[in-house]
């Protein structure tokens, strides 16, 4: 009798470990036989771009995209602007646009940055060539200049996105050259220029002048537009243009000239 009950024991002591041993070792043989079915095979998934896996975009999307995201950016102003301001965000319907920098080591650093106030130079005289632009002393070496890098995207679409630098005068005080611009960080189109020279708005020929920088981005031809709020303006003269935006949507350009200063400038931010 005490014989039998050692086998029943034993039998389920042999149960239990071959219970607990399984328990343990099925799901490694299951991962491993489905591993192995799955070896060479290539699955393809479809997802949104992220902010890097930017859409080739022509000029005039662009243009809006970075147009949008400059119009959203928060930046020092007076109530009476501030007012403006806040009348436009509840007429906005393109919230969605960001300008945000740009940190990332491999993008922005001493040695890009340099690069950058280089290509500058090339740009501004192509502008003079054509010109769009006076003849300026601009000298990317001299260290009057600030650089910094933005990314313009629809957080919606984040794959509608562009790089841009923003380039500034950070000296002591301008009489005349370049005051700031914003330059596409790949192709280095200039979107958006303030110069000042010995002009006076008369001897500019502003439509001509945002012609040929149309041309110069490759964009569409620009039609003439009548703002309406003409107080939103803080220069004294200026002309606005109308490009093809996204989405039957459009994008106004400034043309105009601060008189005090000499300063004239071709600006996509409302």
């Amino acid at each position: 009798m005490k014989t039998q009950e050692k086998l029943i024991y034993t039998a389920a002591g042999l149960i239990v470990c071959g219970l607990v041993a399984a328990a343990v070792l099925l799901p490694k043989l299951i991962s491993r036989y489905y591993d192995a079915a799955v070896v060479g095979i290539v699955r393809l998934e479809e997802k949104d771009g992220g902010e890097g896996d930017n859409r080739d975009l022509n000029a005039d999307e662009k243009l809006y995209i970075l147009s949008n995201a400059l119009n959203n950016r928060i930046l020092p102003q007076s109530d009476h602007f501030a007012a403006i301001r806040w009348q436009d965000i509840l007429n906005n319907k393109t919230q969605s646009y960001a300008f945000r920098p740009v940190y990332r080591e491999s993008e922005y650093n001493a040695e890009t940055r340099a690069e950058a106030l280089r290509a500058l130079k090339v740009e501004l005289d192509l502008l003079r060539e054509k010109g769009v632009l006076p003849a300026l002393d601009f000298n990317p070496d001299n260290g009057d200049y600030e650089a910094a890098l933005f990314s313009a995207i629809d957080i919606l679409k984040p794959q509608n996105n562009v790089t841009v630098w923003q380039i500034s005068f950070d000296g002591a005080k301008i009489r005349s050259g370049l005051a700031d611009c914003i330059m596409d960080a790949r192709t280095h189109k200039l979107y958006s220029v303030s110069v000042r020279a010995k002009r006076t708005w008369t001897q500019y020929d502003e439509s001509d002048a945002v012609r040929r920088w149309a041309e110069y981005l490759g964009a569409g031809e620009p039609d003439p537009y009548e703002p309406g709020n003409p107080w939103a303006e803080d220069a004294a003269v200026y002309k606005k243009y109308a490009f093809h935006g996204m989405d039957g949507s459009r994008t106004i350009v400034t043309a105009g000239y601060y008189e005090g200063v000499g300063e004239f400038f071709i600006r996509i931010a409302e």
